[in-house]
């Protein structure tokens, strides 16, 4: 098959893994939708290493197929002719612009899930992998929640647009594995981070946003961080270079429609974790809490049961994860400035 000319194509050699349940051949192209992001970031290498034997076109970014609009997925589609699609695309952000931007994020994330599944069953696709966003659980779930949760309420009122959207990409992997005989995969990642991810202190996630925050804080010597909320919720963070490195499990095994939560099941409050990035930017100052801003909700933490008896893990400790990630963000801020 011949490969998508112009910012479509990102051809990647891959390696077998052992034990596979699906083979995966020469004719096999799989489709990253969204790869540019920080999963995708952290999921292109480790493809190429272990699938030298299949094809890949990486989407990284609206510049190269905006994948919310009908005609372009289905000119995309009808090019590259995927048989595998990991669909990683969507409109994510912190919790300010969940809750100012609502209808939008709505709006986008379920085009996206209309057209790529709607596109695959077109084009005979026979693997989706799509992984599932943790605030999509009800927002009164326990902790730890389990998979069942589902479906038994609403989710926090912060983040409902995007979460609702996400849900309804849940039902597309039950119904179109029903209709079209797709083997549907949903993985659902605790709060990812980690390099590649995108540090705006407004729009980027919690850890992202902490560490664009004190890592500027430690280089002007400020004496106080003001900090959103209580600090009292907890989370329950995953590196996504783990995430990543479960996908091919996902991949490989035809498991159903029903998610697996991937995350290492551990809590951790707010106030702790930026306890934690403080000392990983080495910030030595105060820390104020603004009280009147939001907190979201109050504990999410993950049961990874289900996971675990999958022969799945998620490993690496939180404080490693954020010295790598920070790491990561002063080399790449720094060759940016100097590229400038």
């Amino acid at each position: 098959m011949r490969p998508l000319p112009g910012p479509f194509t990102h051809e990647l050699k891959c390696r077998r893994l052992l034990h596979a349940c699906m083979k995966l051949n020469t004719n096999d192209h799989i489709l990253v939708a969204g790869g540019g992001g920080l999963l995708g970031r952290h999921l292109q290498p480790l493809l190429q290493r272990q699938y030298p034997i299949a094809r890949i076109t990486v989407v990284a970014s609206k510049t190269d197929c905006d994948l919310a609009d009908a005609a372009a997925a289905a000119r995309l589609f009808s090019v590259t002719r995927p048989s595998i699609v990991i669909h990683l695309a969507a409109l994510t952000g912190g919790i300010e612009v969940n809750r100012t931007r609502p209808a939008d994020y709505l709006h986008v994330n379920l085009q996206l899930i209309e057209n790529i599944f709607h596109e695959s069953a077109r084009h005979r696709v026979r693997k989706i992998i799509y992984p599932l966003c943790g605030c999509a659980y009800p927002r009164d779930t326990p902790s730890p929640m389990t998979e069942s949760a589902f479906w038994h309420g609403l989710p926090e009122p912060t983040s409902i647009g995007y979460a609702t959207a996400k849900l309804a990409g849940l039902t597309a992997a039950r119904v179109y594995r029903e209709q079209y005989g797709i083997d549907t995969a949903v993985p659902v990642p605790g709060n990812m981070y980690g390099e590649y991810d995108h540090f705006d202190p407004m729009t980027g996630h919690v850890i992202p946003a902490l560490i664009r925050k004190f890592d500027r804080a430690a280089q002007d010597n400020a004496p106080i961080v003001q900090m959103w909320g209580s600090g009292a919720p907890i989370r329950d963070f995953v590196y996504a270079g783990d995430v990543a490195q479960c996908i091919p499990f996902f991949l490989e095994n035809d498991i159903g429609p029903e998610p697996v939560n991937i995350s290492g099941g551990q809590g951790v409050s707010i106030r702790d974790l930026a306890g934690m990035v403080a000392r990983a930017t080495g910030y030595r100052g105060a820390i104020d809490w603004d009280t009147t801003k939001p907190d979201g909700q109050p504990v999410k933490v993950f049961n990874v049961n289900k996971m675990q008896s999958l022969g799945m893990q998620c490993a690496t400790p939180l404080e490693t994860g954020l010295r790598k990630t920070v790491y990561w963000f002063r080399r790449y801020y720094q060759q940016k400035h100097q590229d400038e």
